[in-house]
């Protein structure tokens, strides 16, 4: 792609960026140039590039464009994409009575979880204020909850 056709489709897409929600960032903006390269996107002409990246923001989640993460960010259970697979460790924020399949969990370190669908077995424990709360990977991409001291695991997915 050469430097003005490159920078003609930057043009574009940045109108529709900046007109589009808060928090959604254009292919190019995300993407280093070999990434860029890598995925074929080069191949592709300034309106087909900018009709993606409309449809990208438009189809863009709302939790995720409400919240934008900096690049440092820890990206585990909301991105499998360099995502790491280790578990985590944090403190439940608040009191612990146990969980349903309504239960949102609020940790320490920002991250907040719920339950990730299909039969959840309630849980009820004495009232526990802040918790340890451990979050490991299990099969399929899938995590599983644990307070610490308690043998039962929920699923689980990342919220924010």
């Amino acid at each position: 792609m050469s430097l003005t056709k490159f920078a003609a489709t930057l043009f574009l897409t940045l109108g529709a960026t900046v007109a589009g929600a808060a928090g959604f960032s254009s292919l190019e903006e995300r993407m280093n140039g070999q990434e860029f390269a890598g995925a074929g996107l080069e191949k592709l002409s300034p309106d087909e590039l900018a009709r993606l990246n409309e449809w990208l923001r438009a189809h863009w989640p709302s939790q995720v464009a409400a919240t934008p993460y900096p690049a440092t960010a820890d990206t585990r259970g909301l991105t499998e994409l360099n995502a790491s697979r280790d578990a985590i460790v944090s403190t439940l924020q608040g009191e612990f009575t146990g969980w349903s399949s309504r239960s949102v969990f609020e940790l320490e370190n920002g991250m907040v979880w719920e339950p990730a669908g299909g039969s959840i077995t309630p849980l009820s424990t004495r009232p526990i204020q802040n918790p340890t709360v451990i979050i490991e990977p299990g099969m399929l991409g899938t995590w599983l909850l644990r307070i610490e001291g308690y043998n039962a695991k929920m699923r689980v997915k990342r919220v924010r």
